[in-house]
């Protein structure tokens, strides 16, 4: 009995330890989801994350407490050192930054094998199932942002040409073509024609008619 009962023992204690585990690669999601910064996380006695605050780079861990820092969205985290940390929390903490990089970079890999023609869409996604389950919103591809940025900075260049060209087709509508112009000249110098011969017939019948 006491056998059964130290194996129930520590079959609980495993299920505990997983469980604070797994709360600890959560935090560290949501701190990779976070954006470009520095953070400071704090953990209990025995390797658990207590909390964690955005901090600055000039600051220094205190005790129990490890930085991160994420060079942008997308990018693989840099962990600081574990000099403020207890030989339990020491235990834990390379394999949480282990597999945080392994959760940071997922999308990333994933991407890249689809790009390359090494598996299908459908595959890709399917690598990355378990993640999605445990962790949900899962770290950006940092290739896949970059492809979209360059695809809405390429929209954007798009509609500006086409705004100008719009502008330009404006001004050539309301410009007179050559045709044009050389019809209205002439329409002008024959109707100044006109009007100099009527001015020429006045003055010749006033000649004619004399001083009145």
């Amino acid at each position: 009995f006491a056998e059964e009962n130290g194996t129930g023992d520590a079959a609980e204690r495993d299920r505990w330890a997983k469980e604070l585990y797994e709360h600890n690669l959560r935090e560290l999601t949501r701190i990779m989801n976070s954006g470009r910064g520095m953070w400071c996380v704090r953990l209990n006695a025995v390797g658990a994350i207590d909390d964690s605050w955005r901090c600055k780079v000039s600051d220094r861990p205190g005790r129990d407490c490890f930085t991160i820092f994420m060079p942008e969205a997308g990018g693989v985290p840099r962990f600081g050192h574990g000099n403020m940390l207890n030989p339990s929390q020491l235990n834990v903490y390379p394999i949480m930054q282990r597999d945080a990089v392994t959760i940071a970079t997922a999308q990333e890999r994933a991407h890249t094998a689809r790009k390359a023609g090494l598996l299908s869409e459908e595959d890709a996604e399917l690598t990355l199932v378990d993640l999605k389950q445990r962790f949900h919103n899962l770290p950006p591809s940092r290739s896949a942002l970059e492809e979209e940025r360059r695809k809405q900075e390429d929209e954007a260049e798009r509609h500006r040409l086409e705004a100008e060209q719009a502008l330009l087709q404006a001004d050539e509508d309301e410009m007179p073509s050559f045709e044009g112009l050389m019809a209205a000249f002439a329409e002008e110098d024959m109707l100044r024609g006109v009007g100099t011969r009527a001015a020429a017939s006045a003055h010749s019948k006033q000649r004619e008619d004399g001083p009145s």
